[in-house]
């Protein structure tokens, strides 16, 4: 079976547990499966010709998927209907987990290496050559 293809059955999967979790206000099983909705689309994106992905991108959105299983699960546990009491940078904790933890952290994690590795990771210079071709025919 391809990467690909166990990414799609993944995603699929994980589609399913969404759905599941908004009708029966499962927020333990939401926070579980949308992290890994969102990886296997971020997979998705760096396979390249269908079974290879470029060094370290693994090890980048595995650590990432880490990073948001951690952030969400955290942010559900914490009493977000009171006021308050903690605040880091101006935001009450919750929303500092997922503004610092969860958002901004997986820039590090995975955004720059992917803008860093791109062109030689994910695509080749024919492909890049043909892509601004047709672009320039439009």
């Amino acid at each position: 079976m391809k990467i690909s293809d166990q990414m799609i059955a993944v995603l699929s999967i994980a589609s399913l547990l969404i759905i599941i979790a908004l009708f029966t206000n499962n927020a333990y099983l939401f926070l579980f499966s949308f992290p890994f909705f969102v990886f296997s689309w971020v997979f998705l994106g760096v396979i390249r010709n269908q079974n290879y992905v470029g060094a370290g991108y693994k090890s980048a959105i595995i650590i990432t998927l880490l990073i948001w299983l951690m952030g969400f699960y955290s942010m559900n546990n914490i009493n977000t209907k009171v006021v308050p009491e903690t605040f880091i940078l101006g935001f009450p904790l919750a929303t500092a987990i997922m503004v610092y933890f969860v958002w901004a952290l997986p820039v590090l994690t995975f955004t720059i290496p992917y803008g860093l590795f791109f062109e030689r990771d994910c695509i080749s210079e024919s492909e890049l050559k043909e892509l601004l071709s047709k672009i320039k025919e439009m």
